[in-house]
Parts: structure tokens; sequence; C-alpha cells
């Protein structure tokens, strides 16, 4: 994975969370989360999940 965003984008930052013993209600949340701060600071963002 990490081998395809290099190759499609230059200048990014990669944030490596465990969400593994998380309930499917709380990483609904956590990505609402991640959505809301993304379009605060007006920044894109993607979530790549490893299942």
């Amino acid at each position: 994975m990490l081998y395809c965003l290099v190759q499609k984008y230059v200048d990014f930052n990669i944030v490596n969370v465990g969400l593994s013993n998380l309930s499917l209600e709380d990483h609904y949340t956590f990505g609402k989360i991640i959505k809301k701060a993304s379009d605060e600071l007006d920044r894109k963002s993607r979530l790549y999940c490893k299942l």
C-alpha cells in the first residue's frame, strides 16, 4: 500500500493508528472525527484499512 501512495503522491504525511479492538460504531466515529479535523484544517485525507 505504501508503495502505491509514493507512486501517486509526493508530499504527504502518514499517521499509523491501531484500532483493532474497537467496535464498528467506534471505527465509524473515528472516521468522522478524522474527516472533521481534515475539513477544519482544509487538508485532504485518506483512510486506508488493513484487514
